[in-house]
C-alpha cells in the first residue's frame, strides 16, 4: 500500500513499486485483472511496456 495521500484524483491512486513488480502483476494484484496493465500504462506516459519499473517510485493505477 502506499505512504502518504493515496489520491491524485477521484478516478486514480498511487502504488508504490516493490521488488519482483511487473505491470501485468500489479494489475492482477491492485486491480483483479493482469490484462488492466494498459490501463496502468495511459496513465503513466513515461513508462512503457519495456520499461524497467523502478522500486520505490510511484504509478498511478485506476482507483478500482
Amino acid at each position: 500500500k502506499p505512504d502518504g495521500p493515496t489520491s491524485m484524483d477521484a478516478n486514480t491512486r498511487l502504488y508504490k513499486i516493490q521488488s519482483g513488480d511487473s505491470l501485468w502483476a500489479i494489475a492482477q494484484r491492485e486491480l483483479g485483472n493482469g490484462s488492466r496493465y494498459t490501463e496502468i500504462l495511459k496513465l503513466n506516459p513515461k513508462i512503457s511496456e519495456k520499461s524497467n519499473l523502478v522500486v520505490g517510485s510511484n504509478l498511478k493505477i485506476p482507483a478500482k
